[in-house]
């Protein structure tokens, strides 16, 4: 008896998780971005060290690439085939 509560609530608590992290928007992005980097006055940082083409996967690490070498930069992440920006992932604000 005591087992089958605990699957019960084992599941209903992943049920649960499982949608916060949905509502929340904490989900991946799929396909193929340019991240690039921004002056305060909206200018490009510089191509090849503040500018790539990444898979959905690596845009977080390429976007804490460009805040270490730049701390006060403003990162802009669009998607290639859509040109359209992540909402709640961009633009991005470094900070120090």
């Amino acid at each position: 008896m005591y087992l089958g509560i605990s699957r019960v609530m084992f599941s209903k608590t992943s049920l649960i998780v499982a949608l916060i992290l949905v509502l929340t928007g904490c989900g991946f992005l799929y396909g193929t971005y340019r991240v690039q980097g921004f002056t305060a006055q909206g200018k490009p940082l510089g191509e090849g060290v503040v500018k790539a083409t990444v898979k959905g996967s690596d845009v977080k690490a390429e976007r804490e690439r460009i805040c270490m070498i730049y701390p006060e930069a403003t990162v802009v992440i669009t998607n290639v085939e859509t040109g359209i920006e992540p909402a709640r992932k961009s633009p991005y604000q470094c900070t120090k």
